[in-house]
């Protein structure tokens, strides 16, 4: 616990996004195998709000429109949760940013394991292989955890107190800032994102 802790704090970015990248993809290996073991076909499909907001089964007409609105969709419901998670921080240093993706990655892995996609899979359930990264979503989590971890001097806000007491306290705190290589991850993680969704919109546009 003592390394993990150290290198999620660490001082590079690119040290903080290997690490939580790292454990980002074990939560993500688990559910896709919880998920695909034991949990019904399709039992997730229609019940979180993003699906609507992307549209569901139906797409645009074009495949500029398509991308267009899955990036809208993206960058508002996880880049701009991102950002207002990142300002707050644990006691121990923790940015709340770190969330996203790891919330992120378990809804995926359990997408893929019960095939609960708006527009599904045509050959049913997807089980853990490397197939994955012929596929969008592994991409867009990366650039969630690549734009968590450079956010991170955002933070204007401390929880002081363990988060199982009732006697937890918000404080405000001096921000540190964005350094040259954090602005560069958050360009990096946007551009990734938007690749990603061009590729998740021509995708959907084949299924359909």
């Amino acid at each position: 616990m003592r390394l993990a802790r150290g290198l999620l704090l660490h001082d590079s970015v690119w040290v903080r996004f290997l690490a939580l990248w790292v454990g980002v993809a074990a939560a993500f290996v688990i559910a896709w195998v919880v998920s695909c073991a034991w949990l019904p076909e399709g039992m997730l499909r229609g019940i979180f709000p993003g699906s609507r907001l992307a549209g569901g089964a139906t797409t645009e007409r074009t495949f500029v429109a398509e991308w267009l609105r899955i990036a809208g969709v993206n960058l508002a419901s996880a880049g701009l949760v991102t950002g207002v998670a990142s300002l707050v921080e644990t006691e121990g240093g923790f940015s709340l940013g770190y969330l996203v993706p790891l919330w992120n990655a378990l809804l995926y892995g359990a997408f893929l394991g019960t095939n609960s996609f708006a527009i599904p899979i045509p050959q049913g359930r997807m089980a853990p292989s490397f197939v994955v990264f012929g596929r969008s979503g592994i991409y867009e989590i990366t650039a969630y955890v690549l734009l968590a971890v450079s956010l991170r001097g955002l933070a204007r806000y401390r929880i002081l107190g363990h988060w199982w007491s009732f006697r937890q306290q918000l404080v405000r705190i001096e921000p540190p800032g964005l350094r040259r290589q954090e602005w560069l991850g958050v360009v990096l993680a946007l551009a990734l994102l938007l690749a990603a969704n061009a590729r998740e919109a021509l995708q959907a546009m084949q299924l359909t």
